[in-house]
């Protein structure tokens, strides 16, 4: 009797376990199990709070870079207008030398 009752209670445990395994396998983003030892996020939910942690721990070297490549765009774009500039003077001063001739 002892080894039916080990068996049905491992049954028992078995059918119960099954929708929860199939909640932590095929859950959403959102879905939360409750265990025997506690709540258990979903497969889902568990990457999403993942990536969430990683990008929240990058975020200040992020902000950095793109703090860095703002300035940099900004000096290329000063060193273009200055290249701009002075080939508009070459130009002028070409055409200058030209007249004078």
């Amino acid at each position: 009797m002892l080894i039916d009752q080990k068996l049905n209670d491992a049954a028992n445990l078995a059918a119960a376990a099954a929708p929860l395994l199939d909640q932590f396998a095929n859950g959403d983003e959102n879905t939360v199990i409750q265990g025997r030892h506690g709540p258990y996020p979903s497969q889902a939910k568990a990457a999403k709070d993942a990536i969430t942690k990683i990008v929240e721990n990058f975020q200040p070297e992020v902000a950095s870079i793109n703090e860095h490549a703002a300035h940099v765009t900004a000096e290329a774009d000063r060193s273009t207008a200055e290249a701009s500039k002075a080939a508009q003077n070459n130009q002028s001063s070409a055409n200058h030398a030209d007249r004078s001739e």
